[in-house]
């Protein structure tokens, strides 16, 4: 007998991304990706932050890097990871060619990708497993 699949939900596959909180797993990341560069974790010594668009594969995909995360304040954290994700919603809209997207799908996919990323953060940051 016949039966129905049913299709993945994803209706727009994205690049991915990653969050790192340390130089070590940076490093290992960038490795694992087999990417050469010598890149510093953040673009410069003043960023607690760098989105940084990279390729695998011949896919792109970013690596998120965050610093100074251990003495700051949650909110803070929170911040950096939206501002970063932004940027992460800007490249995409540019490697995808689009150049007016709607104010409610930026704002959910800023929202999506920020919520991974917090995530990231989450399970690299919980007590006991640095």
């Amino acid at each position: 007998a016949l039966k129905v699949n049913w299709c993945n939900r994803a209706l727009f596959t994205g690049p991915y991304y990653c969050l790192v909180t340390t130089p070590a797993l940076f490093k290992q990341e960038l490795l694992r990706m087999g990417i050469k560069d010598d890149l510093d974790f953040t673009a410069n010594p003043t960023s607690n932050g760098t989105c940084y668009e990279l390729e695998s594969e011949g896919k792109a995909a970013f690596i998120v890097t965050i610093k100074g995360w251990e003495d700051a304040d949650p909110l803070e954290v929170a911040g950096l990871i939206v501002h970063e994700a932004t940027h992460i919603k800007q490249h995409v809209m540019r490697i995808v060619g689009e150049k007016k997207p709607s104010d409610e799908f930026e704002a959910y996919m800023v929202q999506n990708i920020a919520m991974n990323l917090m995530q990231c953060f989450v399970e690299q940051t919980k007590k006991g497993t640095k």
